[in-house]
């Protein structure tokens, strides 16, 4: 059964209630990560990584990132030309990276900064008598600097995985890159 939107929209409250200014940055992180993983997934795994299958298939008129790469390279003859192809084509592999990373990186820091802020609550509560108060007292605090913790780790856990098997990919794909370039090189000699 499928969630009515009425549901989700008052989950989503709940959340922004319970969890401080902190959750709609700790939204847009995960935006941004899950755009850059998903960009970076298209490319790396829209492309053939095995240098015999492409090797083999050089003079078809397939257009994937390394046909292209390759015509690129037996076009450009010449040790300085294949390398700066080499690096043009690894920039393509390396799209979203940064932003993935830095993504990665800020998400259990705003956690912590909501569990700082959750924390504060707390001890205000504490300071004022407000153990036993209708706005939450100590509890409210606490949840708030437990939740924005666990958001910060959802939002970061998984984009380090998916972001280090896109990086394997992507080592994969230069490797096959370099292999071609040899196959080139020998067949020019």
């Amino acid at each position: 059964m499928i969630p009515s939107m009425n549901y989700m929209g008052q989950l989503w409250a709940q959340l922004l209630a319970d969890g401080g200014i902190i959750i709609p940055f700790l939204l847009a992180i995960v935006v941004l990560i899950w755009w850059g993983l998903g960009s970076r997934f298209y490319v790396l795994f829209t492309t053939e990584a095995s240098a015999s299958v492409i090797w083999n298939r050089r003079k078809s008129p397939k257009s994937t990132v390394m046909d292209r790469f390759l015509r690129d390279v037996e076009r450009k003859q010449g040790e300085l030309n294949w390398t700066a192809t080499l690096v043009e084509y690894e920039q393509q592999f390396q799209t979203n990276k940064n932003l993935v990373t830095t993504g990665v990186a800020i998400a259990p820091l705003l956690g912590l900064l909501g569990t700082v802020g959750g924390m504060i609550e707390t001890f205000k509560g504490i300071g004022g008598s407000e153990l036993f108060s209708q706005s939450g007292g100590v509890a409210g605090g606490i949840a708030q600097a437990l939740l924005t913790t666990q958001m910060g780790l959802v939002v970061a856990v998984p984009g380090i995985l998916l972001a280090r098997i896109l990086d394997k990919r992507a080592d994969k794909l230069q490797q096959t890159m370099l292999v071609l370039i040899d196959k080139v090189r020998t067949c020019a000699e």
